[in-house]
C-alpha cells in the first residue's frame, strides 16, 4: 500500500526517460502464450518484463537474455542454469521459475514469479540500519534458501543485497525471495 514498489519506481523512471527507445519486446508474445506488457528492470545481460500468461491470465515476470549474449554458448548455458536452479529447488524463499523458452530471434527467456517488493539494498537505503530482530528474520530466510541450494548442489556465487527481494506474504512484511542464480555453479 501507499507508494510505488521498487520495481514500480524503476518502471516510472524508465517511462520518464525521453531518450530511451521503445522496447521492441513490449506488446509481443513469447512462446505462444506470454504477452509482454512492460519492462520492469534491465541489467547487463538481460531485461525483465511483466507479462501475462494469455491462457490462464496469470501475471509473470519474463527474464530475457540480451540478443548479443544469445549467440554466446557460455552465456546461454549460465542463463539456462539459472532457470534450472530456480525451477528445481522449490524453496519458498527462492524465486520460482515455471517455464523457459526462446524468443523468435533465438534469445532464451525464463518465466519467473512476478514479485512486488523492494530489494534489500533499496530497503536499507530507505530506512537505514535494521533493528537486530528484523535483520535476523530476513537473514534466516536467506540462509534457508542458500542451505537448500547447497543441499541440491547449487552455489549462488552472486548473493548480495540486490539479489534479495522483500515482499509481503500472508499479510507479513519482509518475506524473502532470493533471485538471480545466473552465475550459480551447478555441482551436480
Amino acid at each position: 500500500g501507499g507508494g510505488p514498489s521498487g520495481f514500480q519506481e524503476e518502471l516510472l523512471r524508465t517511462e520518464a526517460a525521453p531518450h530511451r527507445a521503445v522496447d521492441p519486446y513490449v506488446g509481443r508474445t513469447l512462446g505462444d502464450r506470454y504477452r509482454i506488457l512492460r519492462e520492469i528492470g534491465s541489467g547487463g545481460m538481460a531485461n525483465v518484463y511483466a507479462a501475462e500468461h494469455m491462457l490462464i491470465g496469470r501475471m509473470v515476470a519474463i527474464k530475457l537474455l540480451h540478443s548479443q549474449f544469445a549467440r554466446d554458448p557460455a552465456c546461454v548455458k549460465r542463463f539456462i542454469n539459472e532457470g534450472r536452479a530456480a525451477g528445481t529447488l522449490g524453496h519458498p524463499n527462492i524465486v520460482e521459475s515455471t517455464d523457459m523458452g526462446f524468443s523468435p530471434d533465438g534469445a532464451p527467456f525464463l518465466v519467473l514469479e512476478l514479485l512486488d517488493g523492494l530489494n534489500l539494498a533499496n530497503e536499507v537505503a530507505n530506512v537505514g540500519a535494521f533493528p537486530v530482530p528484523r535483520a535476523a528474520r530476513i537473514m534466516s530466510q536467506v540462509a534457508a534458501a542458500v542451505e537448500t541450494a547447497h543441499a541440491n548442489g547449487i552455489i549462488h556465487r552472486d548473493l548480495k543485497s540486490e539479489t534479495v527481494v522483500l515482499v509481503e506474504a500472508d499479510g507479513k512484511m519482509d518475506y524473502v525471495k532470493v533471485l538471480d542464480f545466473g552465475i550459480s555453479k551447478l555441482l551436480i
